[in-house]
């Protein structure tokens, strides 16, 4: 399922290549450079994440957010950049290569929540309830508001993360 791609690696760069803090700690060493020898440990450990609890994380997504999903829907990649991303338009999430291990089950249904949450924000029951000038605000902290909601990952995935 995961898979590097330098393009994708690229991205994943491109997109905070200008931040110098997140969530207030120093983003130092941001520049793509994939250690080719360390990518398929890693792919083979964040794949046996997928294989042991996939499934069971989509049907809770699903439930949760009312969209249905399947893992085939959505791609998988690492990045060698410090910052795991997702990508709502190409539907991936790009995971860092520089979490600590017990992290990644909490990544990984963090970055695919925002795919979610996208989704349940456009799809038409969420959106097509408010006036437009709800609409414009709703936008303009969209962002802020799917990282609020990912605080929804610590109860209801508790015995995954």
């Amino acid at each position: 399922m995961f898979k590097y791609d330098e393009k994708v690696d690229r991205w994943s760069y491109e997109m905070v290549k200008d931040i110098a803090y997140i969530w207030g700690n120093p983003l130092v060493g941001n520049k793509p450079n994939p250690n080719l020898r360390a990518i398929k440990p890693s792919i083979d450990f964040l794949d046996s994440i997928l294989d042991n609890n996939g499934t069971e994380i989509f049907k809770r997504l699903s439930s949760i957010t009312g969209i249905n999903k399947k893992i085939q829907d959505i791609d998988f990649f690492v990045n060698s950049v410090r910052v795991s991303l997702h990508n709502t338009g190409q539907r991936f999430v790009s995971i860092s290569l520089h979490h600590p291990l017990d992290t990644y089950p909490t990544i990984i249904i963090h970055e695919l929540f925002h795919i979610f949450f996208h989704d349940l924000l456009y799809s038409g029951s969420l959106i097509d309830k408010l006036d437009e000038e709800s609409i414009v605000a709703l936008k303009e902290k969209e962002n802020e508001i799917k990282e609020y909601l990912t605080i929804i990952i610590n109860e209801e995935f508790s015995d995954l993360i």
